[in-house]
């Protein structure tokens, strides 16, 4: 029981962790952008956006395997790496 608890609390500040070193580097990117305002840069300054949102639902799902959350979830991941190699 207090492993699952554990490991519970350890997945979800892991994800919260990611989630906020990439909005951290979002915030940097969008702060460059503004002076320079290029099409590509602006596509990764927005993957950097999605992509923490992607690891913020990731991390508050609970031992909930729903569908419609995970396919979000997997969408805005693939569309925020496509975002950032751009």
């Amino acid at each position: 029981m207090w492993l699952t608890f554990i490991l519970e609390n350890v997945h979800f500040a892991s994800y919260i962790f990611v989630a906020l070193v990439l909005f951290a580097a979002f915030w940097l990117y969008f702060d460059s952008w503004n002076e320079k305002k290029h099409l590509s840069d602006g596509v990764r300054v927005f993957g950097f956006l999605i992509l923490a949102l992607s690891f913020v639902i990731e991390g508050t799902m609970v031992e909930a395997n729903v569908a419609k959350f995970e396919t979000i979830q997997l969408a805005l991941r693939n569309l925020g790496y496509l975002g950032v190699l751009i």
